[in-house]
């Protein structure tokens, strides 16, 4: 057999013959080759590879310029071509800027991708100029509908943004690609040129072109070789996939359809300025894409702007399926064209691929597969009427419409389409420019009058646009007012019109009267033409609208002679613009806007509105190039001003603005002297709004220097007005500036800067987040003399009008008005802090130096001043401290992080600072207001101190010398210097440890001296052990905690004060008498405390690995002391005891209001009145705080000692704990009770180990529980039957009967909350791992006993069997249990749930006989009738399968369920043998719960609701 290499060169030389023979010959040659030379086997290969390539590419999509085949994913092609879907966002803005309902195409997601359109939208926005591209490659005699979807989409474009549009027509394509020759491609481009032009475009604003006919000698040739100079063969081929056998003439075609992409292709009319770069928005299919990407990469290299896109999706083929391919004019039966008959209309949209079913009554029942139809997609392209359209989707997807009422209704729409399409495209011939002009006008009039179709009229009045562009010249003078003023009676009747049908009508007469005026050249004959205007505008304001359209139009002409004549006609249209139309529109047409509103005349009130929008149209055009000092002396700037406050006219009144500061400054003195004197007033103007609009002028960069010069002299102005709506100004600005816009957290203002950015301010500032970058230009106006003004300004304006003293040399300013009240005054100076930290962020330096110079001439200045000034200067230190502080923050946020970011910057701010804490170290006062003051300053210095760690130590001997300078009555700012060295110590890291025992010696020193008061003792603890907390590794820190826990520990574990106070209750009664010493006791606890806390804050901190823990050797001798202090303390509370007491320590242990006020499970950390000064033995206030102080602070060091483990059970003896908190349970009132449980027995209980189970919590919790039941119990059972609680707390209480019962209530309610919280913590699972799990069985519903477990087998690791275990507190436990059923407090109840889930699982699964006759007979009966509690209503679900348990597992081992259920008001044997049968129909615990709730809302007679 011959090889494979022999077979291919064979069949090469079989191909190589084709040349030289025809087609069916060829073809027969090649069958006869295959069937004589190839093997039947490789015969067979290729035909399996023939059908799998078949198969892959019907499956794959294909999308390049050239082939689109398959099933198309359109978000695919989106991600390989790596463009952007259109959102809902970008329509919505389209909407908003054109002022009209976004396309059909646009907003059924036809066009659904774009390149750059929002760069476009910006453009458009600023009042630049864009322009439109699009093209045609002639295939065909005549467009198909696929081909003239994007003309009129291209169409609306041009009539939405009014801009220019070139098309492309690539007759040379068309010979590169389908070998047509040249001629025909010409014509039939010719051809498809008419078609193009019946869709309507604006005549004097296209330009269509051929490939052929313009590439030579132009612009348009040099564009395209500069392009095809950028493209490489290997670029080329990569994007479109040549070949080596691809011609050269498809390597240069790329740059032949880039070339229109960029303005200077077309020097002539349309883009006069062939310099100048326009941007560029192609519409085309998203084939074309490669193209287009193609160009955007040559685009920069050639100081091109990159063309923005907006793609669409393909148009399906009638005869495709879903996304399969788009039409092609390849196949005449796929396509409808625009020549087609009605008849061929209609038998090709009947042959058309479906989704309908294969027969009615499927598509009745499964309805149509929309994604399939094309009809219906065909339908959503051209069916204008959203409402119909929605209809037809649900009525044919749901069955109700056949696949025959799609097609009729398509038919009718498309033969509509296509027939006003012909009409259109018969209009366009040649005739025009030869035949007669009056004869042509005349069958035009007669055309447009109203009798005869809108698009008959449409075409006509296009007719007689082009007879005025081409032929006015040659019409006499009396002719020319014959068509002007026939002209003028069409726009007269047709604003009269309709406005829905007639919308494209006035669009047409307002542009063949601008074409008038534009061919006019007599001066005089202008004048009449706007005199006719003039007129037509006082008709009402549909009339109005339309002339001021022509205004627009002409002031947007480009032609000097013409802007001559409006130049020259300026001042009659400004008189009319003001008297006849502004005043009329502002106060007629607003006020009967407004007034139509009222009475819900929608469509009137739009009219009126529209007007309004009209003229401003028309003045924004006008403020292009009329001069400017005519607007203000017109009021025309007023008027615009009066409109800001209007949502609806806004954004057209500050384009006014925005283009009026755009103009340039004339040269000569009086001119520019009047420009000047506008543009303040408007400065004026903008300032007293509140400059909230001012945003738009930073979209013109001609304006910005100007506008930011005049509001600094805003800002600097002696009137305080002025001054503060410019603050507003700058503040936006700045922050813009230093701001990242794209953070997904911006704008991130909190703390005290979170109040700056509210109310009428935030509208300023959220203005600015629209601005179109340039921040670094922006940047560069905001130079060192503006930012020094600036921080001038605000220094001088930080304090009130009666606390400032000014500089020598300060110019005098009107302060604040008399009417700020103080919150305003402090909201005006924040924003002022907010500025001043904005510009150090931007211009660190010259802040820096500002406010440190002004701070040493403030402290020189002190030094010489008298008595009298002290409050003013102390006022003036408070806000530059402030201001210190502000920037300091701003400057250095990071360890390593500084402003500015240069090493030259870094050493400067160094040096300013290091010199301004040495003066503030050097200065000595004495007044306490000073001294406040000083330490403010030192506070805003902490932030640049890590920076200067060998400073440290003399800020604290500087903050201790402070502190012991101040006399005792100067409380305030004795404790406010001590909260800063806790500032300073949380600022602390590993530089501050060297500090630590000079800190310890001066605290030490200060307290044996007794100048320390309790409050200062505790905030310098905390100080100490948040420095301790930087120190390093764990022996760092060991070594750091003895610096000040030795002294302490040899006083602690002294013998003797323990036998003598703490040993019976009248040792304890000695040492209240003794303040010094029990205020040594408190402040030791406190220390104790600070250091535990200190050290969870340093491992969280540095997430440190050691074990053991730092203060560990430390508990042994830290809390037996403490346990003593406890048991004496609550010792207080026996009779024996209590009988003994004097009477202020009787008085200090009664409950305050202010204690039970405190919410539930919390403590107050805010000490009471007397806590900051002691009498000399201690009366009732010192007594009261001291207990509580100790309770606070113990609990939370036992609380703080038990979450270190083993370490704290070595620690302690069981015994003692026991009995230091339940040898006197009985007496303790129930506000202890609550806090001992929720601050130390609840902690205990939740990280106590197994092994400690029983000889540390069963001694505990025992005499604790069977209290509390009995108390509680007691208490529940007098408040439910007699109203009151009579809990201990309240005995002898003074403030009324009501109070007092209100306050029993709230007492009795939180213990009992806090006891069940505790039984709840008891039963959580991490304690209970061996509690056994109900698994449903028959065998264990019987009671089989080989399933059941030993019941004390699980006391190792079952903590609530092993307390059931000990027979006092199960009992207690138990009792609690069913007493809780019947309190009237639904938490309690929830907290109990996991207790009542433990000891159900416990009867069930466990071999404890007594336990089980507990839970079926007693539990059962007491959560049945907790259902008929109010406040257990949202416990309901929770009871009830609780309930279906007990009775679904126990019933068949007990008697007592059924019995319990048959004692029930409402319930029969005959209900309860329904509720057991429909029990055995499911072993699904959640249907057994629905069931269960059925019979007990049936047993109880009440609704329940489950869930």
């Amino acid at each position: 057999m011959e090889t494979i290499e022999k077979m291919i060169e064979d069949f090469k030389k079989v191909l190589d013959d084709s040349n030289h023979t025809s087609p069916e010959t060829l073809k027969h040659e090649r069958i006869q080759w295959l069937d004589e030379t190839l093997s039947p086997r490789l015969k067979q290969v290729l035909e399996e590879r023939e059908t799998q390539s078949s198969s892959s590419s019907s499956s794959e999509q294909t999308v390049t310029p050239f082939v689109v085949s398959g099933k198309i994913d359109y978000e695919k092609v989106i991600l390989k071509f790596g463009c952007t879907k259109i959102d809902e966002s970008l329509i919505d803005r389209v909407e908003r800027l054109t002022s009209r309902r976004a396309h059909v195409f646009l907003r059924r997601g036809f066009f659904y991708a774009h390149r750059d359109l929002d760069k476009i939208l910006d453009c458009h926005e600023r009042g630049d100029k864009f322009y439109l591209y699009t093209g045609r490659g002639p295939s065909s005699e005549s467009l198909h509908l696929g081909h003239l979807i994007p003309f009129l989409f291209t169409k609306y474009l041009q009539e939405a943004f009014k801009v220019p549009l070139v098309i492309q027509i690539t007759d040379d394509e068309k010979k590169i690609w389908k070998k047509l020759n040249k001629e025909k491609s010409k014509r039939l481009g010719r051809e498809n040129v008419k078609d193009i032009i019946a869709c309507g475009f604006d005549a004097s604003n296209t330009f269509i072109f051929s490939s052929y006919l313009l590439l030579a000698g132009n612009k348009f040739y040099e564009n395209v070789v500069e392009i095809a100079d950028c493209v490489t063969v290997n670029k080329a081929n990569s994007t479109f996939g040549f070949t080596g056998e691809a011609s050269t003439a498809k390597m240069i075609f790329p740059s032949v359809q880039a070339a229109p992409s960029f303005s200077s292709s077309f020097p002539h009319k349309l883009f006069p300025d062939e310099k100048k770069n326009i941007p560029c928005l192609i519409p085309c299919a998203i084939d074309q894409d490669p193209y287009f990407r193609l160009t955007r990469d040559v685009a920069p290299r050639l100081d091109f702007i990159k063309p923005a896109l907006i793609e669409s999706k393909f148009f399906p083929a009638l005869r495709a399926s879903g996304n399969n391919g788009k039409m092609s004019a390849s196949d005449a039966n796929s396509a409808i064209y625009i020549n087609d008959s009605a008849k061929d209309i209609k038998r090709k949209i009947n042959s058309a691929v479906t989704g309908g079913r294969d027969n009615l009554e499927d598509q009745k029942k499964y309805g149509a597969k929309l994604e399939e139809d094309i009809p219906f997609q065909y339908l959503s392209f051209f069916l204008e009427d959203d409402a119909e359209l929605e209809h037809i989707k649900k009525e044919y997807g749901e069955g109700r419409m056949t696949t025959g009422d799609v097609k009729k209704r398509l038919v009718q729409v498309v033969t509509e389409i296509v027939e006003r399409h012909r009409m259109a495209r018969a209009a366009v011939t040649d005739e025009i420019k030869t035949g007669s002009v009056g004869v042509l006008s005349q069958v035009s009039f007669l055309l447009v009058a109203k009798d005869w179709p809108l698009q008959v009229r449409i075409y006509a009045s296009k007719l007689l646009q082009h007879l005025v562009k081409l032929r006015w010249d040659e019409l006499s003078s009396s002719e020319q007012m014959d068509i002007s003023s026939a002209s003028f009676e069409l726009m007269s009747e047709v604003a009269a019109a309709n406005p829905c049908e007639e919308c494209e009508m006035k669009s047409e007469t307002v542009t063949l009267v601008a074409e008038m005026f534009e061919k006019e050249e007599d001066l005089e004959m202008w004048q009449e033409l706007f005199l006719s205007l003039v007129s037509l505008s006082s008709s009402g304001p549909l009339h109005a609208q339309l002339a001021l359209k022509v205004v627009k139009r002409l002031s947007e002409l480009e032609d000097k002679k013409h802007s001559h004549h409006l130049l020259q006609g300026l001042p009659d249209i400004l008189v009319w613009l003001h008297d006849k139309l502004l005043m009329q529109l502002l106060e007629k047409h607003f006020g009967d806007a407004r007034n139509a509103e009222g009475r819900d005349k929608v469509e009137l009130a739009k009219q009126h509105s529209d007007a309004v929008v009209a003229c401003l149209n028309a003045i924004n055009s006008l403020t292009e190039w009329a001069p400017v000092p005519d607007f203000a002396e017109y009021k025309i700037i007023d008027q615009c001003a009066s409109l800001l406050s209007s949502p609806e006219f806004c954004r057209l009144a500050c384009m006014f603005f925005t283009l009026i500061c755009s103009r340039e400054r004339p040269t000569d003195d009086a001119s520019g002297a009047e420009f000047d004197s506008t543009i303040i007033h408007i400065c004026k103007m903008m300032v007293s709004l509140g400059s909230t609009n001012l945003h738009y002028i930073f979209t013109d960069s001609s304006a910005i220097a100007l506008y930011l010069k005049q509001m600094l002299w805003f800002f600097e102005h002696y009137k305080f007005d002025l001054h503060y709506e410019s603050l507003f100004f700058w503040l936006g600005l700045m922050d813009y500036l230093t701001s990242d816009l794209k953070a997904p957290n911006y704008p991130h203002r909190k703390g005290s800067a979170s109040d700056v950015f509210t109310g009428s301010a935030s509208e300023v500032f959220n203005s600015f987040r629209h601005l179109d970058g340039g921040k670094k230009d922006l940047l560069l106006l905001i130079d060192d003399e503006t930012a020094s003004k600036i921080l001038d300004v605000s220094f001088q304006r930080m304090n009130k009008n009666d606390q400032v003293l000014l500089d020598p040399g300060t110019n005098l300013l009107s302060l604040e008005p008399s009417s700020f009240t103080f919150e305003e005054f402090c909201k005006y100076q924040k924003r002022l802090f907010v500025l001043i930290r904005l510009i150090s962020s931007h211009k660190p330096i010259i802040a820096s130096t500002k406010l440190s110079s002004r701070t040493i001439m403030l402290i020189k200045n002190i030094s010489v001043s008298s008595a009298p000034c002290v409050q003013q200067y102390a006022a003036a230190m408070k806000s530059q401290s402030t201001a210190l502080e502000t920037i300091l923050r701003r400057l250095f946020r990071g360890t390593d992080e500084f402003a500015g970011g240069s090493s030259q910057v870094r050493s400067q701010l160094h040096v300013i600072f290091e010199g301004l804490l040495q003066e503030l170290l050097n200065a000595n006062w004495t007044e306490p207001l000073l001294i406040s003051a000083h330490v403010d300053y030192l506070n805003a210095m902490f932030p640049f101190l890590k920076y200067l760690p060998d400073t440290v130590a003399s800020v604290i001997d500087k903050m201790f010398a402070l502190l012991t300078s101040l006399p005792p009555a100067s409380k305030r700012a004795r404790l406010y210097i001590c909260s800063s060295l806790i500032r300073l110590a949380k600022t602390a890291d590993k530089s501050f440890t060297p500090h630590l025992k000079g800190l310890a010696d001066k605290m030490t020193c200060l307290q044996r001296e007794g100048t320390l008061f309790p409050g200062e003792h505790s905030s310098l603890v905390e100080a100490f052990f948040a420095m301790t907390s930087a120190s390093g590794g764990q022996r760092e820190q060991q070594d750091s905690f003895l610096l000040l826990l030795e002294p302490v520990r040899q006083q602690w574990t002294q013998p003797e004060w323990q036998n003598e106070y703490l040993s019976t209750p009248s040792g304890f009664i000695q040492l209240c008498s003794n303040a010094p010493l029990m205020r040594s006791i408190v402040d030791t606890v406190a220390v104790f405390e600070k250091a535990l806390k200190g050290c969870n804050f340093k491992k969280r901190k540095l997430k440190m690995s050691e074990t053991i823990h730092p203060l560990a050797s430390h508990l042994s001798w830290m809390l037996p002391p403490l346990l003593k202090l406890f048991r004496v303390i609550n010792s207080l509370s026996s009779p024996d005891a209590y009988q003994t007491l004097p009477t202020k320590l009787k008085e200090a242990m009664k409950i305050t209001e202010a204690e039970l006020r405190i919410p539930q499970g919390k403590q107050s950390r805010k000490l009471t009145k007397g806590f900051l000064t002691y009498s000399s033995k201690g009366n009732t206030y010192d007594i009261r705080n001291w207990l509580k102080a100790i309770r606070e602070s113990g609990y939370r060091v036992l609380n703080l000692s038990v979450s270190m483990g083993e370490t704290f059970y070595t620690s302690i003896n069981a015994n003692e704990v026991a009995l230091t908190f339940t040898e006197n349970i009985w007496w303790m009132e129930f506000r202890h009770i609550k806090q001992l449980i929720n601050s130390f027995v609840g902690c205990l209980v939740s990280s106590c180990p197994a092994d400690m189970w029983e000889p540390l919590l069963e001694p505990l919790l025992s005499p604790l529980l069977t209290h509390c039941q009995r108390a509680l119990d007691s208490s529940w059972t007098s408040l439910l039957r007699e109203g009151r609680a009579n809990v201990p707390d309240l005995i002898g209480f003074e403030g009324g009967e009501t109070k007092l019962i209100q306050l029993e209530r709230q007492l009795l309610i939180d213990l009992s909350r806090s006891t069940s919280d505790l039984l709840s913590k008891i039963s959580a699972p991490e304690l209970n791992t061996g509690l056994p799990v109900l698994k449903h069985s028959d065998q264990l519903v019987l009671g089989e006993m080989s399933l059941l477990m030993d019941f004390n087998a699980l006391k190792s690791n079952c903590l609530v069997s092993l307390l059931l275990s000990c027979k006092n507190l199960a009992n207690s436990v138990m009792q609690f249990s069913l007493q809780a059923c019947t309190w009237t407090d639904g938490i309690t109840t929830f907290n109990l749930r996991c207790l009542f889930i433990s000891v159900i699982h416990l009867a069930v699964m466990t071999n404890n006989g007594e336990l089980r006759e507990f839970v079926a007979k007693d539990l059962f009966n007491a959560i049945i009738m907790s259902l008929t509690i109010d406040e257990n209503v949202n416990n309901n679900s929770i009871l009830v399968g609780m309930c279906s348990d007990m009775f679904v597992y126990l019933s068949q081992r007990h008697p007592a369920p059924r019995q319990v259920l048959l004692s029930l008001p409402c319930l029969t044997p005959d209900d309860l043998r329904d509720y057991e049968k429909a029990l055995a129909e499911t072993c699904e615990p959640k249907k057994q719960k629905m069931i269960t709730g059925s019979m007990l809302s049936l047993a109880l007679g009440i609704s329940l609701e489950i869930k």
